[in-house]
């Protein structure tokens, strides 16, 4: 089940700050809504490929968080930071 996703043009141009911020909120919320749509309606299989692809959004952020370099990783580190996220949104994805 394929589903398109909204690009909202998000360009500062001439808006408030505030603006700007309401408009990548608003665009970041709609992601979010819709991966949670994704997971709630799959097989088995899709849900892991969805979770993988939840993962992999979420990298940066937790690399960034833990003062790491995404593309220096070693296999050690990639997998306890698979583990790592594993165990924290397990219940999410129940």
């Amino acid at each position: 089940m394929a589903q398109q996703t909204t690009i909202l043009p998000i360009k500062q141009g001439s808006r408030t700050p505030e603006e700007f911020h309401a408009a990548v909120s608003a665009v970041v919320s709609q992601r979010e809504a819709e991966l949670q749509s994704m997971l709630m309606s799959s097989s088995p299989e899709e849900e892991a490929v969805q979770r993988y692809t939840v993962f992999r959004v979420e990298l940066p952020r937790i690399c960034e968080k833990l003062g790491l370099v995404e593309s220096e990783l070693s296999f050690i580190d990639y997998s306890w930071l698979v583990s790592l996220w594993q165990q924290q949104t397990e219940k999410e994805f129940e």
